[in-house]
């Protein structure tokens, strides 16, 4: 059948891939060039370290099938770098142990980062190659650059009040998603991230860093951002509410902070910026789920799909889409 896919970030791409996949002729239409938003920036972390037992089968089957998207594009999306997490990672390490555990480090364990006693690594854990992804992506489908201001099971309008017509509609808008099926939006956050240039190359690669030990600095994550570069951002995100340039200036104090206590490998002055918009995901207020999990749902026949963090998920998202598309199939009421 027709689809029309409404979002090109990577959420949006990736249910443009299987839905490709299977035969179907997919038009994305998006106001924005793919990975302008949500999915902006060069790398994003993978792990399977959750406090969630489902969201980490979730992410371990999420990985099966990056390593498929690996063999279809030819080309390594993943950098198996590893994952260092320090902090209290009982949560996590109780779901671990059926994708071989974490393993305990001290020292020098990351070659930019401060000596500690306590390190565990999640071997796993990667840094997703972003750009590359959504080149591969990209090719299943076509790209119009256009708003959508009103969808329907059949049909998406365009700010311009042109219609494009289709046998189905599936949104992957990021947080407009929830204004595009006509529901409530759940409380909007924004999460802020920095760049900094290394002070030498690495003798191996940088790791992926999550920091949870408030002995330490606050907590942060940390990822490769290209060759000579390091990308590190605040967990505690802040609400959309506030101006984003009071927001970028309180995380770029706060993440200099981080910097000085705990990354003595990198130059402390920050090159970009990077400030993502995401919704909440509706669900028990304080759980994991809300800050890593995904929303699909089905509105008079219009699929939508968004979630705050969902860049690791994106292979079995697409996947997801392409089952909720065969359950309720064209012509279906």
């Amino acid at each position: 059948m027709d689809v029309i896919v409404v979002g090109a970030g990577v959420v949006g791409l990736a249910a443009t891939h299987e839905l490709s996949q299977a035969g179907h002729r997919v038009t994305v239409v998006s106001a924005d060039v793919p990975g302008a938003r949500q999915s902006a920036g060069r790398s994003r972390i993978f792990r399977l370290a959750h406090a969630d037992g489902p969201l980490t089968q979730a992410a371990a089957e999420s990985l099966a099938r990056w390593q498929a998207w690996e063999r279809q594009s030819q080309a390594p999306l993943l950098d198996r770098v590893g994952l260092l997490l320090t902090g209290d990672m009982s949560a996590r390490a109780i779901h671990l142990d059926r994708w071989g555990g974490l393993e305990h480090l001290s020292g020098r364990a990351h070659p930019l980062g401060v000596s500690r006693d306590d390190w565990w690594l999640e071997r796993t854990g990667a840094a997703i190659a972003v750009e590359q992804t959504l080149r591969f992506l990209q090719r299943s489908g076509t790209l119009v650059l256009a708003e959508v201001t009103r969808v329907q099971r059949t049909a998406v309008t365009l700010a311009g009040g042109e219609r494009l017509e289709a046998d189905r509609v599936v949104v992957c808008a990021g947080p407009d998603t929830y204004r595009l099926l006509g529901v409530g939006e759940p409380p909007r956050m924004r999460s802020v991230r920095f760049s900094f240039a290394l002070r030498e190359p690495p003798a191996a690669p940088a790791p992926c860093w999550i920091q949870r030990d408030d002995r330490l600095c606050e907590p942060f994550y940390a990822v490769v951002d290209g060759p000579d570069h390091y990308s590190v951002g605040l967990s505690a995100a802040g609400s959309a509410e506030i101006p984003e340039g009071r927001h970028v200036r309180d995380a770029h104090r706060r993440v200099l902070d981080i910097v000085a206590r705990a990354l003595p490998g990198l130059h402390p002055v920050a090159e970009r910026v990077i400030a993502c918009e995401y919704s909440v995901n509706p669900g028990p207020a304080g759980t994991e789920v809300g800050h890593d999990g995904w929303d699909l749902r089905e509105v008079d026949g219009v699929i939508g799909l968004t979630g705050p963090a969902l860049f690791k998920f994106a292979p079995l998202l697409g996947r997801l889409v392409l089952q909720q598309l065969r359950a309720a199939p064209a012509g279906a009421r």
